[in-house]
């Protein structure tokens, strides 16, 4: 029914094939499945038969359905070579995807892992009214009385309806419990900012921000060296007789059309990431070249939770170089 079982063990998976000539991770091929490997292995065999039953002859229609026709026939042994040549493989991929996440994104890769230690946003006044299981009564109560499905879209409808027709006392109850909640977050991404598991993603974050600030700066000046190389490389626009003027010492006096205005580039006003990014401080960042890492540091959790102004946060980037961890640190005082 198929090709020998002999030739067909699966080959070990090695993790340099996953690794570029320069070190770096690459994306890994996507995992095959079982037919695709015996697809594979039968193609030849097939095909070399399908020629010898129609005179030299075989299309790819007729090859795909014998062997199609014999993986459906294969026997229970000899699929599970296969299958498990494709379990193999599906291993291998997902080893090189873990291996280029953990590579492009370290800091990422220990948040997930320590995503349990991570203290969790407090929810709002209104995500604690809506969970109030008293409210949730009343609104699928209110639903089933009109004769509506008690499905989550309409729940979720009714309790906004109920919150905008809340009154301040009945919305005060549930701005206390946030309060307390934001109280309480503070608290704990304290004690969490101590633990060495938030020094590790520290570490992690700091070594990925100075690779990317590297990466950008050879970026930068391998288009400056290309824009050289272009510009010398430019052929003349004049017309051969200009430059015959010129060569022969002769002043040009063709008449040479005025350029065209450019059109003056504008930009989108940005949207600051957080409350503490103030007008001044961040024009301030612009001037100097700090704004990109000045917007990083000010939409951090911890400095927001911290409370510090936007000249705070400015004074820490100068004094630790434009480096957003290091400015971090000094600012919650770690």
């Amino acid at each position: 029914l198929g090709p020998s079982l002999a030739a067909l063990n699966p080959s070990p998976v090695r993790m340099s094939d996953m690794v570029s000539c320069s070190g770096e991770p690459q994306k890994p091929t996507k995992a095959v499945s079982a037919y695709w490997l015996f697809s594979n292995a039968a193609r030849e065999e097939v095909t070399k038969e399908l020629k010898e039953q129609n005179g030299g002859k075989a299309s790819f229609g007729d090859i795909g359905k014998t062997i199609k026709m014999r993986w459906e026939a294969l026997g229970e042994v000899e699929r599970k070579v296969f299958e498990d040549r494709a379990a193999v493989d599906r291993e291998r991929s997902a080893a090189g995807m873990k291996a280029l996440l953990e590579s492009s994104d370290a800091a990422g890769t220990l948040r997930r892992k320590y995503e349990d230690l991570l203290p969790r946003k407090p929810a709002s006044a209104y995500d604690l009214f809506c969970q109030a299981p008293a409210v949730r009564e009343r609104a699928e109560r209110a639903l089933a009385s009109g004769g509506h499905p008690l499905e989550n879209k309409h729940v979720a409808s009714k309790l906004a309806e109920f919150w905008k027709a809340a009154s301040a006392e009945e919305k005060a109850t549930f701005e206390d419990q946030h309060k307390q909640a934001v109280a309480e977050h503070a608290r704990l991404q304290k004690e969490w900012m101590t633990t060495p598991e938030f020094a590790e993603i520290e570490k992690a974050q700091e070594a990925q921000d100075e690779r990317r600030h590297a990466r950008a700066a050879a970026e930068t000046l391998g288009e400056a060296e290309g824009s050289k190389g272009a510009a010398r490389a430019r052929p003349s626009r004049e017309t051969p007789k200009r430059e015959a003027g010129k060569s022969a010492g002769k002043p040009d006096d063709t008449p040479q059309a005025a350029p065209a205005a450019k059109r003056a580039r504008t930009s989108k006003p940005e949207v600051p990431p957080g409350p503490l990014l103030h007008a001044r401080a961040l024009e301030e960042a612009r001037k100097i070249g700090l704004e990109a890492v000045f917007r990083n540091l000010a939409s951090r959790p911890e400095v927001l939770a911290a409370g510090k102004s936007g000249d705070d946060i400015l004074v820490a980037l100068q004094k630790s170089g434009g480096l957003v961890n290091p400015a971090k640190r000094a600012l919650l005082g770690l």
